[in-house]
């Protein structure tokens, strides 16, 4: 059986929109005693999820992790190794070659023009692949 992959799909065109959608995720995911590995762009998106990671609800904290070794239940990263977590929340323009060991995948998009071609070209990959795949308009 392979992996569920789910895309959620935003109307707004803004990238923070997306980061906070993301963190949203990751928290309830958390809530419910999952592991979120979040795999970003780069170290800018990165320092901006951690930041939204403390400061988005002041009446939780989401205890997160950003340095190797991991120990937090909800981890960022951007290099090509990842902990082992329940779900992966993708917010990188390709597909990480980790994305095997992950029994679930979610795709946030918005309405950034490329953020819509790369869910389109993982989209296409992951059918390619055989995985489970859903899509949610938000």
């Amino acid at each position: 059986m392979s992996a569920r992959v789910d895309f959620y799909i935003q109307g707004s065109d803004q990238a923070q929109q997306r980061l906070i959608l993301a963190c949203q995720i990751a928290g309830k995911a958390y809530r419910t005693g999952q592991r979120v590995h979040l795999y970003c762009r780069d170290q800018a998106q990165l320092n901006t999820l951690d930041e939204l990671l403390w400061s988005l609800r002041d009446e939780a904290f989401f205890a997160h992790d950003s340095q190797p070794p991991y120990h937090a239940p909800i981890t960022l990263g951007h290099s090509d190794d990842a902990p082992k977590a329940d779900v992966l929340i993708n917010l990188a323009p390709n597909i990480p070659a980790f994305v095997g060991q992950f029994p679930r995948i979610m795709e946030l998009l918005n309405q950034e023009p490329e953020v819509i071609q790369s869910g389109r070209d993982n989209y296409r990959h992951y059918r390619q692949q055989g995985y489970d795949l859903h899509s949610h308009n938000l």
